[in-house]
């Protein structure tokens, strides 16, 4: 009886009291959940997986709570412990080639945490400690390679920058302090499966990216849609499959490496009518577990499923545990079978694609003395033989007949072709990024020239072969032509880039770049590199500006949303003041130009109903310098409640104010603030609007230009930023209308739906789940249902409704947000809605309410587009 209770083995009961009481009613629980498990014969189950498996044997392990792995082995059909004791949250269970050794993880609590990964034979005595074999957070894959029959196990060693498990290499099982790197190119996930010839991998690159990776660190094939548990079947068709970002579906991807990026089947998959948590792939083709559901239920279930043989289907699921009246969780399943029959595994050669001519390296471990070789191409070889050349283009089957097998590979050969430019994009004012249609390589003296003669300061290649950035040595003042050289793609036979002259078109807006001193624009950013004192553009870090509880920085229309959170650091248009000084300062001139959609506005609208709130005067845009201990603005772009200001230093040490606009509720604003020879003017939507004397007598005094305010421990301004600039030089006023009409045909171009703002009260609240059961996501919407009782705002759809809202955010409970746990029917709050067509596909959403057809769902926004 000992030799099965493992839950809460060697941990000593503590004195009564709740927590008490409530681990002891977790392990009588789960220790009742488990003796039904053992109790119920097997039989039955084994063969059930053995129709999947064309009776070949299978064992499929998964993790059981947090304290134990369990298994199934087909050949008694009993379910047992295979290993008892804490492995955390996610062990990743894992069985070696030959199916004798588990492989998994230890690992302490908390999300992204590097444990140890353990290995423990199958048949080990009851009671066996496994042997540690590296730190990692997840054992991903295991390969052996059919040339050296060496035994690899791949492993994810640390987190990514979203905590999820990455930066893979590879230990030998035999001698586990060999190992090398495998992928570190990108973030990566859990799972990490590879093809039989181990030369593609397959994750999320980084998440949600489902993607094929050629191994090690090489080129990254990206599919189009976004997913979750990317899996990659375990023979050389190079089949992908993905769970979609709802966790409803499954996406199957082939030949992703040729440009298929989006899926040519689509096939549903839930769990008890709803999401599912997660897929694997196992060692046959056609075989993957699964297990859920996920979301707002006290248990999990595991399941191992088969692929129809055209991979068009899902032929059959058998469910391998039910827990539905214990409420114990059954996760992480994989499944391994003794293969004796290999009909489903496709190209057992391999695949291999290239333009014409293409040299074709023969995999060495088929090339016996014996071998007898049949190219597809009319020609054939016996022996030992290393390499074949394919002369012309089309599709050849490649055969080897050695050790009385006959394996197959497909080869692929497309006509040559040289490389093109496919796309030119100017960052900033002053940096051309090109991207070209094939990976290319750059020849000894390569580079780039414009026609119009503007000096080219550097060209470099990305390692990807696929991008080039072209820095400038002026503003691209005009449209122009580039013309590059040097450039060949990677065919046997190089095939070099058309000389003809390229057209790049200059953004609209600024109407005239001359004098730009610092520019953002839909993510790209001007302005001087403090590592080469030179002026160029880039693509905004959003990394170094992102919330500390994960805040996109960037909404879906590429606006930049500016922080309200008190204690970071808020960004700066321009960091560095000295070169200000040096330049504006002594001129006394300068033009300042930002396009904003205040967001404190909502709170505006809502004023008649919530006693009259004012808005705190808070700053847009400025720069400050220390008076008093403290910073104090020299001049700053200032929303007060609805008013649009600007607060100047005078020479007597105090602050001017002067109105400039009135804002209308989230309205997109251009304004434009110019300053010369002691006259400021302001320009609001292109009309003048303010004219004063300023500065004085004294020089301007710069200090760092701040967006959303200086102080980070003061309230900041908070709202949606799509343009901003600063010029060493004074706008015209005709120059102003034109920047203002590029501002705004862009901004029409976003097409940022109309908001419908309502006045509801709350009926009926969805669970919300908690951050485990959503895991590897952080962020879950949930459906709750309103009553509108007024509208403020636009069309009504109906006089009650459903709004999806946050329930999670970065793993926390969404408390003060827009959605608050336990707020109660009846709650009266103020709803700023969007139709939830526009919701972005990458959220899960959970709802728990009785179904309703007849009432709309929308989508609640103050925190989804920043507010």
């Amino acid at each position: 009886m000992n030799s099965i209770f493992f839950l809460g083995q060697g941990q000593p009961m503590s004195a009564p009291g709740d927590a008490a009481r409530r681990r002891l009613r977790r392990a009588l629980r789960a220790l009742s959940a488990f003796f039904a498990l053992l109790s119920v014969a097997r039989a039955d189950l084994a063969q059930d997986v053995l129709r999947l498996t064309g009776g070949q044997r299978a064992r499929i392990v998964w993790q059981r709570g947090r304290d134990a792995i369990v298994a199934l082995d087909t050949a008694d059909g009993n379910i047992r412990a295979l290993y008892r004791g804490e492995v955390g949250e996610r062990s990743w269970p894992l069985l070696s080639t030959d199916g004798r050794t588990l492989y998994f993880a230890v690992t302490p609590p908390g999300r992204g945490e590097v444990g140890k990964i353990k290995a423990l034979a199958w048949d080990a005595p009851a009671g066996t400690a496994p042997r540690e074999l590296c730190d990692g957070m997840a054992p991903v894959a295991v390969w052996r390679d059919p040339a050296t029959q060496i035994e690899w196990l791949y492993v994810a060693t640390a987190p990514g920058r979203d905590r999820r498990p990455s930066h893979i290499r590879r230990y030998r099982t035999d001698a586990p302090a060999t190992s090398e790197p495998v992928w570190d190119k990108t973030d990566a996930d859990a799972p990490f499966s590879l093809s039989a010839d181990g030369r593609y991998g397959c994750t999320q690159a980084p998440w949600p990216n489902t993607a094929l990776l050629t191994l090690p660190n090489g080129e990254v094939f990206a599919a189009v849609l976004p997913g979750c548990n990317a899996n990659l079947c375990a023979d050389n068709s190079y089949r992908m499959f993905a769970l979609s970002t709802t966790h409803t579906e499954l996406y199957l991807y082939r030949d992703l490496m040729l440009g298929e990026t989006r899926p040519y089947k689509i096939l549903s998959l839930k769990v008890d009518n709803t999401k599912t948590h997660r897929v694997r792939a196992s060692n046959h083709p056609r075989l993957f577990t699964f297990f859920g559901p996920m979301g707002n239920v006290p248990y999990n279930d595991v399941f191992l499923a088969k692929f129809d043989k055209h991979y068009a289907a899902i032929e059959a699921t058998v469910r391998l545990t039910d827990d539905r009246p214990n409420g114990v969780e059954n996760t992480l399943p994989y499944a391994w079978v003794a293969i004796t029959n290999r009909e489903d595994f496709a190209f057992p050669l391999g695949q291999f694609h290239g333009e014409a001519p293409l040299p074709f390296e023969l995999p060495v471990w088929a090339a016996g003395a014996d071998a007898v070789w049949t190219f597809g191409d009319g020609q054939s070889a016996r022996g030992q033989i290393r390499q074949h050349t394919y002369e012309k283009p089309g599709e050849f089957e490649l055969t080897v007949q050695t050790g009385g097998r006959r394996l197959v590979g497909r080869v692929r050969v497309a006509p040559s072709e040289p490389p093109r430019v496919s796309g030119v994009e100017v960052l900033g004012i002053n940096r051309l990024k090109i991207a070209f249609s094939e990976p290319v390589v750059a020849r000894a003296g390569a580079g780039a020239r414009l026609e119009s003669g503007n000096p080219v300061r550097h060209f470099a290649l990305a390692e990807s072969g696929r991008e080039a950035i072209v820095d400038l040595e002026r503003p691209l003042a005009k449209a122009d032509r580039i013309v590059l050289a040097g450039i060949v793609d990677r065919a046997a036979r190089p095939n070099a880039l058309s000389s003809a002259a390229v057209a790049v078109a200059r953004p609209a807006w600024p109407s005239e770049p001359q004098g730009v001193v610092a520019l953002w624009s839909t993510q790209t950013f001007y302005g001087l590199d403090p590592a080469t004192k030179r002026y160029q553009g880039r693509e905004w870090d959003a990394e170094k500006l992102k919330h500390p509880r994960g805040f996109p920085i960037l909404d879906r229309f590429g606006r930049l949303i500016l922080p309200t959170n008190q204690g970071t650091a808020p960004p700066a248009l321009v960091p560095d003041a000295a070169a200000l000084n040096e330049t504006v300062g002594r001129s006394r001139r300068f033009s300042l130009e930002l396009g904003f959609t205040p967001r404190s506005l909502t709170t505006r609208l809502f004023q008649k109903k919530q006693g009259g709130a004012v808005v705190a005067p808070r700053d847009l845009c400025g720069w400050y310098t220390m008076a008093d201990g403290g910073l104090k603005p020299e001049f700053a772009v200032t929303q007060s409640n609805a008013t649009l200001q600007i607060r100047l230093a005078d020479d007597a040490g105090g602050i001017a104010t002067h109105r400039i606009a009135e804002l209308d509720a989230v309205r997109p604003v251009h304004l434009v603030v110019t300053c010369e020879a002691g006259s400021l003017a302001a320009y609001v939507d292109g009309k003048p609007a303010l004219k004063t004397p300023w500065p004085a007598k004294r020089s301007l005094r710069w200090g760092p230009v701040m967006l959303s305010g200086a102080d980070r421990w003061a309230p900041r301004w908070s709202g949606w930023l799509d343009a901003a600039a600063l010029y060493d030089r004074v706008l015209p006023p005709a120059e102003v209308a034109a920047n203002h009409t590029a501002w705004l045909n862009a901004a029409r171009a976003r097409a940022v739906p109309e908001y419908l703002a309502v006045r509801a009260k709350l009926a009926a609240l969805s669970k919300v789940p908690t951050p485990e059961q959503i895991a590897p996501y952080r962020n879950a919407l949930v459906v709750n249902e309103y009553e509108v009782l007024e509208v403020l705002r636009g069309p009504l759809p109906a006089r009650k409704i459903r709004v999806a809202e946050w329930g999670l955010y970065d793993s926390q409970p969404a408390k003060g947000w827009s959605f608050r746990p336990g707020g109660r029917a009846g709650q009266d709050v103020m709803l700023l809605l969007e139709p939830f067509a526009g919701k972005p596909e990458r959220e899960l959403l959970f709802d728990t309410l009785a179904e309703d057809f007849d009432l709309p769902t929308l989508l609640r926004v103050e925190e989804w587009i920043g507010l």
